[in-house]
């Protein structure tokens, strides 16, 4: 019997979760590209904490078009209506799709902490952040291994027809998900009380905790068996995605998967947007000027320090401290400026050849702006 294929939007929860995902991919790529925008406008080379969340932006368009093949191929659909060589090719992807899954969710996890060790340099904390990217790797280490290990043969894990036995997956599945939500949190709340350690104002330091820690509370939509997308509520997204897991049927997969499969694309995209946020602060101080949560200590000495003026290239009156007279004399402020393009340096400088009195100052300023 041929593959059958089913209308994408027939089903009103399956376009639904469609729409959502679609958009919360979108965003995600916007971040992504923002956060790269970010990296150019300060000149900042791109390190591990961007090269890991672009590859797990990579691997979410691919569990997005999973979604999208299960949908086509019968997903809320009784097991029993669906053809024997749609399940198959259903359930061979839902092993390639807890695969990718923690995949991605270690990436993104792991971004975080790159992005952590790139600002951060007290030895305490970097230890700390080590230690939490160890635990990391050990929840992805296990995520593969009961992927795996779950169901003796392996071939059983989509072939019904296979004799053999699987242990206990609800129970699996609710542990890999406390984990997760157990790495998610320390992740988030760990650079807290280093934050609240610098010396800025109380303003400041609750708006970059904040950034640090959005990922805590998601306002999303939340589906429901009988109401996809009726209530809107502040959740954590690990949690729900959790339980479907762990309450999944898989007596009538085909029709039971749908919430799984949705929130397994959205907390990865969720996740990327999160790590995103705090490396686009700066795009954001461009774009939209230097907002009360945005300001630093030295922002706000700037503001009220308005009785200085830059020095410029000229002559200004000074006192003679050397005589007891009460003599004016000048002095000569140059400015020499150097630009370093590639191999290639050419420099524009003040010619001073007039020799002023010992009396006078001479202040020089330099610039070097390298590529």
């Amino acid at each position: 019997m041929a593959v059958k294929l089913y209308e994408l939007t027939a089903i009103p929860i399956v376009r639904t979760e469609f729409v959502v995902n679609t958009i919360l991919i979108i965003l995600a790529t916007i971040a992504v590209v923002l956060r790269l925008l970010a990296r150019r406008a300060r000149r900042i080379a791109l390190w591990w904490d961007d090269y890991t969340i672009l590859i797990a932006l990579f691997l979410t368009y691919f569990l997005y078009a999973v979604q999208i093949a299960d949908a086509k191929l019968g997903m809320r659909i009784h097991i029993t209506e669906v053809p024997a060589k749609n399940l198959a090719l259903i359930l061979k992807m839902l092993v390639a799709y807890q695969l990718i899954y923690g995949t991605v969710q270690a990436l993104a996890k792991v971004s975080y902490l790159f992005f952590y060790l790139r600002i951060f340099v007290n030895k305490g904390f970097i230890k700390a952040v080590k230690i939490v990217a160890a635990i990391v790797v050990a929840w992805w280490t296990a995520n593969v291994l009961q992927v795996f290990l779950i169901c003796t043969p392996f071939k059983l894990n989509y072939d019904v027809t296979v004799t053999g036995t699987c242990g206990n997956r609800p129970a699996a599945y609710t542990a890999i998900g406390a984990i997760n939500l157990i790495t998610d949190v320390a992740i988030l709340l760990l650079p807290i009380p280093t934050v609240w350690k610098l010396q800025m104002p109380v303003s400041s330091k609750i708006g970059i905790c904040g950034i640090f820690t959005i990922g805590l509370r998601c306002l999303i939509p939340r589906t429901t068996r009988s109401h996809p997308l009726t209530v809107s509520s502040i959740c954590i997204i690990s949690i729900i995605r959790m339980q479907s897991m762990a309450t999944l049927n898989f007596n009538d997969i085909t029709y039971d998967m749908i919430n799984p499969v949705f929130w397994t694309v959205t907390e990865p995209s969720l996740a990327i947007i999160n790590a995103c946020l705090p490396v686009m602060r700066h795009l954001m101080k461009i774009v939209f000027g230097k907002q009360a949560w945005f300001r630093s200590k030295s922002d706000t000495s700037r503001q009220y320090s308005t009785t200085f003026e830059r020095m410029q290239d000229g002559e200004y009156p000074l006192n003679n401290l050397h005589d007891r007279e009460r003599g004016l004399t000048s002095s000569s402020v140059a400015a020499k400026k150097a630009y370093s393009v590639g191999e290639n340096e050419s420099e524009n400088s003040y010619d001073e050849t007039k020799h002023e009195p010992r009396s006078n100052i001479h202040v020089t300023t330099a610039w070097v702006v390298s590529d």
